[in-house]
C-alpha cells in the first residue's frame, strides 16, 4: 500500500507541475487577470484534493488491515496462511486419528 501511496503522491506533484505550466502559459497569452487562471487553479487544487484523499484511505486501509496475533503483528495475507496451515494440521491429524479407528474397529 505504501507503494501506491507513493505513486500518488507522485501523481500528484506532476498533476501541479502541468497545471501551473497551463497557468503560466495562459498568462503570457492573456495577461494576470484572465479568467481562465482562476478555473485552472480551482481544478488542479480540486484533483490533488481528490488525490489526497484516495492516498489518505489507502494508507489507513493499510493500517487497519493488520491485526495482533500473540504479540505480532499479521496482516492480512499472513493471516490467510496462518487459516490454511491450521486447517490443513486439522484435517491431517483428522484422517490419522479416523484411520486408526477404523484400522483398530476391524
Amino acid at each position: 500500500m505504501k507503494l501506491h501511496s507513493a505513486a500518488l503522491a507522485q501523481y500528484r506533484l506532476r498533476i501541479e507541475q502541468l497545471y501551473q505550466s497551463k497557468i503560466d502559459a495562459d498568462r503570457e497569452e492573456n495577461g494576470h487577470n484572465s479568467p481562465n487562471i482562476k478555473l485552472l487553479t480551482t481544478r488542479s487544487k480540486e484533483i490533488q484534493r481528490a488525490l489526497k484523499l484516495v492516498s489518505s484511505d489507502l494508507e489507513a486501509e493499510a493500517e487497519t488491515q493488520q491485526l495482533r496475533i500473540l504479540g505480532i503483528k499479521v496482516d492480512t495475507t499472513m493471516l490467510e496462511g496462518l487459516v490454511g496451515l491450521v486447517s490443513a494440521i486439522g484435517v491431517t491429524l483428522w484422517q490419522a486419528y479416523s484411520s486408526t479407528n477404523s484400522s483398530s474397529s476391524s
